[in-house]
């Protein structure tokens, strides 16, 4: 585990101190930060633990001191405490994203979810977090890297699939969107949004019939779907 993520942390830490003032508190956390990490580049792991406890004894939620903590013992080879901590700050540095999304704020959703992924590479909601930023950009081939990826981390989410099937039906490889579909199905036979794209993808292959039973599907799952009932209405015309 290296520096990267520890530094992209305490980045989003300093946005925003304002006020560089030895009395302000937010300037000490900063400095005391400073210091975990210099502890550990020179081998002081417990002082580095010092620091960064202190820090969060101001602030329990400070992602670049939850974050050092991961490091320290990381290095310290208490692999369980380590673990821990990255999943903490993978956590909140995750949620501010969310937070951020759910605002309207992609470039700040952006920059969160990057340092989520640089304190853990594998985190899937992450990904698809930025997948749905570049979806809505119209940055198709991007967000079908960022999905694919997803589905790749964890192949057991079936969402993941669903968003998967949707870019590359954007991209119009519908035979791929349809094995993304149904492999969303396969894991989740109750999830609305892959029939319906798996319907949709379906009329694009000129299978009908088949579509409408995957609409027919949703229906059951959800029987006002407004997406279902357009999509069966669609399948039946071209019939």
């Amino acid at each position: 585990m290296g520096m990267l993520y520890l530094t992209c942390a305490a980045m989003i830490c300093c946005t925003q101190i304002n006020d560089a003032s030895n009395n302000n508190p937010v300037s000490k956390t900063h400095s005391l930060i400073k210091q975990g990490q210099s502890q550990l580049k020179h081998g002081d792991y417990s002082g580095g633990v010092a620091s960064f406890r202190m820090v969060l004894h101001q602030d329990s939620v400070n992602v670049a001191a939850i974050a050092g903590l991961s490091q320290a013992y990381n290095l310290q080879q208490k692999s369980l405490l380590a673990d821990i901590y990255k999943r903490r700050a993978a956590y909140l540095t995750y949620d501010n994203g969310l937070t951020a999304l759910v605002a309207n704020d992609t470039s700040k959703a952006t920059i969160a979810f990057q340092t989520t992924l640089d304190i853990e590479p594998r985190h899937p909601l992450a990904l698809i977090g930025l997948g749905q930023i570049a979806f809505a950009k119209g940055e198709n081939d991007q967000a079908l890297v960022f999905f694919k990826r997803a589905t790749e981390v964890n192949s057991k989410y079936s969402a993941g699939f669903v968003y998967l099937g949707d870019a590359l039906s954007k991209l119009s490889r519908f035979s791929d969107a349809r094995l993304a579909y149904e492999k969303a199905i396969s894991l989740n036979i109750n999830i609305l949004d892959a029939y319906i794209g798996l319907g949709n993808a379906l009329i694009m292959l000129g299978k009908h019939t088949l579509a409408i039973e995957k609409f027919d599907t949703a229906l059951l799952i959800n029987q006002k779907s407004e997406e279902a009932k357009v999509g069966r209405t669609r399948a039946l015309q071209h019939q």
